[in-house]
């Protein structure tokens, strides 16, 4: 906090604690500790975040804790139960994990972090299982229930109802945004439940209000925020837009998997005809000596010979998948990454030995 209130004064941005709402197109009121104060701006860039999603689901509210909970908790559980397979419920399920919590992950869905290439999650699921992680997917939460014995979980697969009995139960559905509040209604501003929609500048159906990060419902990452915010002021300043990039995903489970551009699942799905080249991280000497076999990285390439997609499992996948991105972005071919020497022994090497087939 420190910190940043040193950036504001350095840049010279004026800080006003308080909780604002709109009250017409241009102008926000704030409620802070002196009193009411109202902002009139040329500009507005609506940057609120999200919060936890929460569904209809008996007891969820009162029984489930949230992520951000954990960090307020004296002691661990010796069992929880996680609701949500997708990133943040697998990423909490890998740090309780690792400290020793039983883990129990139930999935709506047919398959647990469901945007990533299929492949790479089979193996990350067995790597997931050997740590004592169980999945369910396919598993409808229907009700919650905590008394002296713990939190009974009940919920109903292909197989038909069934109870989990755990010490904790912890809500990951997802995030949704946060706008309530915010008198969107009385600025006029479009929103629906997913988010504020946004055109390719980040503005809303109301020129001069932006909105970025979170609250518009895309890509839910803080580097994809920052992006946002740098192409807004680039727009206001400039009246042009920025290209948008590349967004690369990471999922810092044990082990790590990251993703950027095409996927097997969604290069099919555009009807892109693909080479897809694999490496292992078990045949790579740095991996081997850090002692983490566990791992693969694919890389799509087109009939052009021109990277197009890339997914990483296993140690450091989230500091690898930049070079990734990097050829992707700038078009780099299949040839020209085997032509860039790739030091050894380095898990970097990864990348140019898949590309041998």
């Amino acid at each position: 906090h420190d910190g940043l209130m040193k950036t504001f004064k350095a840049s010279k941005v004026k800080l006003i604690e308080g909780h604002g709402h709109f009250i017409d197109a241009q102008h926000i009121q704030v409620e802070t500790r002196e009193g009411l104060q109202v902002v009139e701006g040329d500009y507005f860039i609506i940057a609120t975040g999200s919060m936890t999603k929460w569904v209809p689901i008996q007891g969820l509210r009162e029984v489930a804790i949230v992520p951000r909970s954990l960090m307020q908790m004296d002691e661990l559980p010796e069992s929880m139960c996680i609701i949500g397979g997708g990133v943040i419920g697998m990423e909490f399920a890998s740090i309780l994990g690792a400290l020793g919590v039983k883990i129990t992950i139930l999935e709506a869905t047919d398959q647990i972090l469901g945007t990533l290439d299929r492949s790479i999650i089979k193996r990350a699921r067995l790597a997931f299982k050997k740590q004592g992680i169980e999945i369910i997917t396919g598993a409808k939460v229907i009700s919650l229930y905590k008394n002296e014995a713990g939190v009974r979980v009940t919920y109903e697969d292909k197989q038909g109802m069934k109870e989990i009995l755990c010490q904790q139960a912890m809500n990951a559905i997802g995030r949704a945004p946060l706008v309530e509040g915010l008198g969107l209604e009385t600025a006029g501003i479009q929103y629906e439940p997913w988010g504020i929609p946004t055109d390719d500048t980040f503005r809303t159906n109301k020129p001069h209000i932006y909105a970025i990060g979170d609250v518009t419902g895309k890509h839910m990452l803080a580097h994809q925020a920052y992006f946002a915010a740098e192409a807004v002021i680039h727009h206001i300043s400039h009246g042009t837009s920025v290209p948008q990039p590349l967004i690369p995903g990471c999922v810092f489970t044990l082990p790590e998997l990251a993703e950027v551009g095409y996927n097997e699942e969604s290069a099919t799905a555009a009807g892109i005809t693909y080479t897809a080249y694999k490496s292992q991280y078990g045949s790579n000497g740095k991996a081997l000596a850090l002692g983490e076999r566990e791992g693969q990285v694919k890389l799509l390439v087109d009939e052009k010979q021109q990277v197009i997609g890339a997914t990483i499992m296993g140690a450091h996948a989230s500091i690898l998948i930049h070079e990734c991105a990097l050829a992707i972005q700038n078009g780099l071919t299949r040839e020209q990454i085997m032509g860039t020497i790739h030091a050894q022994p380095t898990l970097s090497e990864l990348i140019v030995d898949s590309l041998h087939g």
